[in-house]
Parts: C-alpha cells; structure tokens; sequence
C-alpha cells in the first residue's frame, strides 16, 4: 500500500479574529492520515506577525487536541499561524491559517469635553470623556468620579454616547472640579481587560 503524507486543516483561528496581545486562545486544527490514527500524529507550530518572518511556538504536539496560546504583545493586522503535521513514516503537511489581527495596545483617553484647564465652560454642561478605541466594562461611580473644589463627591448621571465616548452629567451645575477615572476595562475585541488611569 502506498504511503500517504497527513492532512492538517485550521479550525481555529480561521481568519478575521482580533485578539489582544497577551491573552490565551485555544489553537485547534483537524489532522488525519490514511494509514496513521491521529493519536499517532505530531503537529509543530509557528506563528507570524507579518506572513513573512516565522516564529517557532510549540511542537511536536499531539494532533488530536488543541494548544493554549500566548498571542504576542505586538499589534499586527496580518497575523498568521502554520502548522506541520507529521506521521510515523515522517511524510509531513503544513497549512497556514488565514490572516487574523492581533490589537496590543491598551485604550487611552484620547480627549475631554470640556478640555482640561478649560475656562469659560457652562456650569451645567456634561464633562465628555472620549478613548482611542472602542471600550467596554462597568460605568459606575466606582469607575468614574467627579469632585468638586473642595473635595467633595458630586452627584450625577453615567451613560454611554458611544463605544468610545461618555458623559457624566451632574445634577448640579458645577463651579471648579476634579475628574479621575480608574478602571479595568476591555476593548471591543477580546475579553482581557487593561488597566487605565486618567486624571
């Protein structure tokens, strides 16, 4: 009988995710072989940041289950996994999976209406509070604060305008004031959540 190589396919990642540097996701492939079980398979894997230059990660690995990966802390848009599936008679087959995106940068406050230091602004206007990137996560007064000159907590209303924007209107107009936020938050993309501060 003639010795066949192995067949190896990615089933996930299958292109189009965005996941967050430094989080861990499950690598998952179907291998088979005409003469081998898939027990008796090994699978090397290797990832890239670029499709171009290549990275070992792990192997040889079991072909029948799945490997937790570290995704790199490095942004990329074109990220790739391949992998090399091996039988016992070391014919081998390698597939390359399609292009996901790897967002390692942390959401930052990007702009504040009104500006800080600004002066002029109406006593009853809502402070704005806009991020680089999209974000989720609690909107409380346990992640948003706002005080006054003399230190003390102000009252009012939390909300969402957009996925990267909110206001805090207060139930009072507000003379001189304070604003810190302090949060654990996640961007839209994945669930690992990045700590934040703004003062």
């Amino acid at each position: 009988r003639t010795a066949t190589p192995p067949a190896i396919a990615f089933t996930s990642p299958i292109g189009g995710e965005v996941w967050s540097g430094g989080s861990v996701h499950e690598i998952r492939w179907t291998a088979t072989d005409a003469e081998d079980p898939a027990s008796a398979l090994s699978v090397d894997l290797e990832s890239s940041t670029d499709g171009t230059a290549w990275a070992p990660v792990a192997g040889p690995l079991p072909a029948d289950a799945p490997y937790l990966w570290t995704v790199p802390a490095e942004d990329s848009g074109a990220a790739r996994l391949r992998a090399v599936a091996r039988d016992t008679r070391s014919l081998n087959a390698t597939t390359t999976s399609a292009a996901f995106a790897i967002d390692a940068t942390p959401p930052r406050v990007t702009a504040t209406i009104p500006a800080n230091a600004s002066v002029g602004a109406s006593w009853t206007d809502a402070l704005v509070v806009e991020f680089s990137e999209p974000v989720m996560g609690p909107l409380d007064s346990g992640e948003f604060g706002l005080r006054d000159g003399a230190g003390r907590w102000i009252d009012g209303s939390l909300a969402w305008d957009s996925p990267d924007r909110f206001r805090f209107t207060p139930a009072m107009p507000l003379r001189a004031f304070a604003a810190r936020l302090t949060t654990t938050g996640s961007d839209l993309y994945d669930e690992r959540g990045y700590r934040f501060r703004w003062m």
